[in-house]
C-alpha cells in the first residue's frame, strides 16, 4: 500500500515543480518587458513635466500623479 501512495506523493510533486517552473517563466518574461519599456516611460513624463513647467501659471504636478495614467 505504501508503493502507490509515494508514487502519487512523487507525481504531485513533479507538478508542482513544473508549474513553479512556467510561473518563473512567466515572470522573467514580464520583468524583461518591463525593463524594455520603462526607458520610454520614463523619458515621456520627463518630457510631460517639462512641458508642464515651462507653461506660465501653470504648476507642476504632485510627485505620484501621471497624465498618462501610469
Amino acid at each position: 500500500m505504501e508503493q502507490p501512495q509515494q508514487h502519487q506523493q512523487l507525481r504531485n510533486d513533479a507538478c508542482l515543480h513544473n508549474c513553479a517552473g512556467k510561473l518563473i517563466h512567466s515572470n522573467h518574461r514580464l520583468m524583461a518587458s518591463y525593463l524594455q519599456l520603462m526607458p520610454a516611460l520614463v523619458q515621456r513624463r520627463i518630457a510631460d513635466y517639462e512641458a508642464a513647467s515651462a507653461l506660465p501659471g501653470v504648476t507642476a504636478e504632485q510627485p505620484g500623479t501621471s497624465p498618462s495614467g501610469s
